[in-house]
């Protein structure tokens, strides 16, 4: 979702804006998820289509070879597998769709494979983990082929209240094509309130804060808040939100969707 700063910012800010957000340009957004208390049991199997489209974005690209996300739309298929108690695993297959000078048609975006590990009660109470990535995917998305993704999760669940956080730690892999190989790092938090049955609504918010070195908060790093609404119904669910991105790093609207399957 961070795209760097390109206007109303004065030239000194200019230039440290482009050392602030070059890392955390690296991945397209072919997940926009928090973590929470969610976490198959041994030998349950699950698939869980991961949307999003960008009805408002950058329309230029960052670095050659990239797909402005403006007007794309992302479809990620996602197979999910328990392992042992407290332990899950994951592939991903990202695919993007555009229709524009820099991309025509559907194309394959790589593969990501993740590995997750929850610690967490039987009912309310704290809950936490942390989720290993490896992904592999195209220039179209990302200025490095191979990158990895350190998720921490933790949280609390109390009655129709759900809070949580995930500390993300992003590693890219070889040589990018911005010139800047720092390990990025973002914030993302989720608040829900179960309304009715098995419907909560609330609030999720995406923070790319730049360089594990140089942590940027403000104008400079990319603030995106989602509305969501959320269904978990017997053997499946859905996540549905409109985004609003709050700084010039980030794309103006983003809507995505989760729909997922238990067997």
């Amino acid at each position: 979702m961070r795209r760097c700063p390109r206007a109303r910012l004065p030239v000194s800010l200019v230039a440290a804006a482009a050392l602030a957000c070059a890392p955390a340009a690296r991945a397209a957004p072919d997940e926009i998820q928090v973590y929470t208390d969610t976490l198959l049991a041994p030998g349950e199997k699950a698939v869980e289509l991961h949307m999003n489209y960008v009805p408002k974005g950058a329309t230029e690209p960052e670095y050659p070879g990239e797909v402005p996300p403006n007007h794309v739309l992302r479809i990620t298929p996602e197979i999910s597998w328990g392992l042992v108690p407290g332990w899950d695993m994951g592939l991903y297959i990202p695919f993007s769709w555009a229709n524009n000078e820099y991309q025509s048609g559907t194309r394959l975006d790589g593969a990501k494979l993740r590995v997750r590990r929850l610690v967490k009660p039987e009912g309310d109470g704290l809950f936490y983990g942390l989720n290993v990535e490896l992904a592999y995917g195209s220039y179209r998305t990302s200025p490095t082929l191979w990158r990895s993704e350190v998720r921490g999760i933790v949280g609390w669940r109390s009655g129709p209240w759900l809070l949580a956080a995930n500390p993300v730690i992003e590693i890219p892999i070889g040589p990018s094509r911005t010139g800047d190989d720092s390990v990025g790092f973002a914030l993302n938090l989720k608040l829900a309130y179960a309304i009715v049955g098995d419907f909560a609504i609330g609030l999720e918010h995406y923070a790319e804060l730049g360089a594990t070195s140089d942590v940027t908060f403000g104008a400079l790093s990319g603030q995106t808040t989602f509305a969501v609404v959320d269904y978990e119904g017997k053997g499946w669910g859905l996540n549905f939100g409109v985004g609003y991105g709050w700084t010039d790093s980030v794309d103006t609207w983003v809507v995505k969707a989760i729909v997922g399957f238990e067997f």
